[in-house]
């Protein structure tokens, strides 16, 4: 008999995202301000007799082998755990792919949390955020949900109080950007060479959002991506999606990520009309979507399956 259970893999933006600099490893060391949008896959978890892992994927071309992050993560959770089984996972895919909103990321996340949850929690929340980082450095965030500052190559997390709720437009092209081929283009120095002057601009920035956030005043003009230098000079088309976001009236406009989406928020009132002209442009896909706090975020969960006990999502 097999038990199964179908949630929500939401998508994330980034308010902030700052790169300050190449480290020994090989990774970026990073500053980034994350929050969870209710634009989402559905990824059903199944759990029966027998073993090995099987995926299915609809609306998009994604492979359903060791390709994927998904059965990456269910057969990490395997053998960090020796659960055994046969997990099949069926995935509907509506985020879109390359776009710079984390959702290869938060779909794995939604493995782990499936998984650790039908399985009678044989991870601890710290072994799973430990797994997850192993996985993806976007994949803890996914974890927690809300307004999270994230520092090292991302997998860092604060927490923070949430940003103001807001409705916003994501304007997604008919090409994708991958993180690898975003962060090979960008002339980023060493950690060890950094300018001081970077790192303090950075933070500078960040604990203005932060204390913004506190008073209640508006953020967006502290919006900003550091991909954008190159991507613009790789992908001149977003340089002019960025302009006609502007010119149809959007208060903050910011490229996602790696890319390649880019999200407006329209003033207030003015939503559908700014959305109605994004389409008639014709440029690519127009997706409406909303800001998710931390307790939204949670609750989702709780509705189709998980409940949140303080420390950890159980079943």
């Amino acid at each position: 008999m097999a038990d199964s259970l179908t949630l929500s893999a939401f998508a994330k933006i980034n308010w902030i995202l700052k790169i300050l600099g190449r480290r020994q490893d090989g990774y970026h060391e990073i500053l980034t301000l994350l929050q969870t949008i209710d634009l989402h896959d559905l990824l059903l978890t199944e759990v029966s007799g027998g073993t090995g892992i099987s995926l299915r994927v609809r609306g998009a071309d994604l492979p359903e082998d060791a390709d994927n992050l998904i059965w990456r993560a269910a057969d990490s959770f395997r053998r960090r755990t020796g659960c055994d089984g046969h997990f099949h996972f069926e995935l509907e895919k509506r985020i879109p792919v390359g776009a710079g909103l984390g959702g290869g990321s938060s779909d794995a996340a939604v493995v782990l949390l499936a998984l650790n949850a039908m399985l009678g929690h044989p991870l601890r929340p710290a072994e799973l955020t430990a797994l997850a980082a192993g996985l993806g450095s976007d994949i803890p965030f996914f974890l927690v949900g809300g307004t999270v500052l994230a520092t090292g190559r991302g997998e860092l997390l604060t927490p923070w109080d949430d940003a103001a709720s807001c409705r916003l437009l994501l304007f997604s092209p008919d090409f994708q950007i991958q993180a690898g081929e975003a962060y090979s283009q960008g002339n980023w120095s060493s950690l060890e060479t950094a300018l001081e002057l970077t790192k303090t601009e950075a933070n500078n920035r960040i604990q203005r959002f932060q204390g913004r956030i506190s008073r209640s005043l508006p953020v967006w003009d502290l919006v900003e991506n550091d991909f954008e230098r190159s991507l613009f000079r790789s992908y001149p088309e977003l340089s002019r999606v960025q302009s006609l976001l502007i010119q149809a009236g959007c208060e903050a406009v910011v490229v996602c990520g790696s890319g390649s989406t880019t999200l407006g928020i329209p003033p207030a009132g003015q939503f559908e009309k700014v959305r109605a002209r994004l389409k008639n442009a014709g440029l690519g896909r127009v997706l409406s979507s909303q800001t998710l706090s931390r307790q939204d975020y949670l609750s989702r969960f709780e509705t189709q399956g998980l409940r949140w006990t303080g420390a950890r999502i159980t079943e």
